[in-house]
């Protein structure tokens, strides 16, 4: 028995709960219409499963049924492990540098690494100079290194879209290092690269800075204008900033801080270690092609050894003699030197 409040209610009167439901019309003419379509199948197919036609309708996914092939992962440069974003990244701002901070880029690069551990500076034959002091900075050594090192860059950089021959000028500078070596004397120190990788790190997040302070602050026209129009209320500011800081305590002006593009920074840290992997790689053949040809050479030596003692015995024996027990017939011409 419902209550006779609760009956009151459209939902649970009893005129509502004894209508037919809708959907079991919906239901009955459907079956009614395909009776016969599902026994045509029955007898076509047999009593299981009946297959999929073209106009039913399956789930969508977005996953590759051959994912090997239809990967997500972005592609990358098998030659400098960098993507295309990277390349862009570093080209673009490539452009805007002129030379002479492409000169103080690489120099900022050199400077680091041979900073940070003095038995570096022999890589350039500069081991004794003094680690102290900064006489190494304008030797001449230095100098021709650093001009080489930023033809080196700059042209590994503008080649990044066919690295092929940036790979090609990379590897003949690495390979360099080792022309002048001595027999068994290793020039370059094992922590060189390492180094060297995270000069050339420090010295682009320097050079992000720079731009980006240099980005933030206006440029001479712009500052002209700030000038004119702030000269009428510099008069109205100082009073307001005397009268809220009457003991001249006033606060100091915020420092700007440059930021480093996370992205881009990625992008330099991969070309870093590029290029250092690629000049150890360089000068560590170099070294074992050096080696094998000291062997060869030895080895040629001790040969041509050989063979001119070889030639100057046979040269101390006399034209005319023979072996003993030789039934050869000397002519007459050369009996008289028998």
């Amino acid at each position: 028995m419902v209550h006779p409040m609760v009956s009151k209610h459209r939902s649970l009167s009893p005129q509502k709960r004894l209508a037919p439901h809708r959907g079991d019309s919906l239901r009955g003419s459907f079956r009614s219409e395909n009776d016969a379509t599902i026994a045509e199948h029955e007898q076509m197919y047999g009593n299981g499963a009946t297959p999929r036609t073209l106009g039913s309708r399956r789930t969508r996914s977005f996953r590759n049924p051959n994912r090997i092939q239809g990967s997500f992962r972005i592609t990358t440069c098998p030659l400098t492990g960098m993507t295309m974003t990277q390349k862009r990244l570093i080209l673009n701002k490539w452009k805007e540098m002129d030379r002479q901070t492409i000169i103080d880029l690489g120099r900022n690069i050199l400077e680091t690494t041979f900073r940070r551990d003095p038995r570096f500076l022999r890589v350039i034959d500069l081991e004794n100079a003094v680690g102290n002091s900064n006489d190494w900075k304008a030797h001449l050594n230095f100098r021709i290194h650093l001009q080489r090192f930023c033809s080196m860059l700059a042209d590994v950089i503008r080649t990044l879209d066919d690295p092929q021959i940036g790979l090609d000028r990379l590897r003949e500078f690495g390979a360099s290092y080792a022309i002048s070596e001595n027999q068994g004397e290793r020039r370059v120190p094992s922590g060189y690269w390492d180094t060297l990788a995270f000069a050339m790190n420090n010295a682009a997040k320097d050079l992000q800075v720079e731009s980006s302070r240099s980005s933030e602050s206006p440029s001479p026209h712009d500052r002209k204008l700030i000038t004119r129009d702030s000269d009428s209320s510099m008069t109205s500011n100082n009073s307001v900033i005397s009268s809220s800081y009457p003991n001249g305590s006033i606060p100091p002006t915020p420092k700007r801080i440059g930021s480093v593009c996370p992205i881009a920074a990625e992008a330099w840290n991969q070309l870093a270690l590029h290029i250092s992997s690629q000049m150890k790689f360089a000068y560590e053949m170099e070294r074992l092609l050096q080696a094998e040809l000291k062997k060869l050479s030895l080895g040629n030596a001790a040969n041509l050894d050989e063979l001119e003692n070889g030639q100057v015995a046979e040269d101390t024996t006399p034209p005319c003699s023979s072996p003993i027990g030789s039934t050869t017939k000397i002519p007459l011409s050369m009996q008289t030197c028998v």
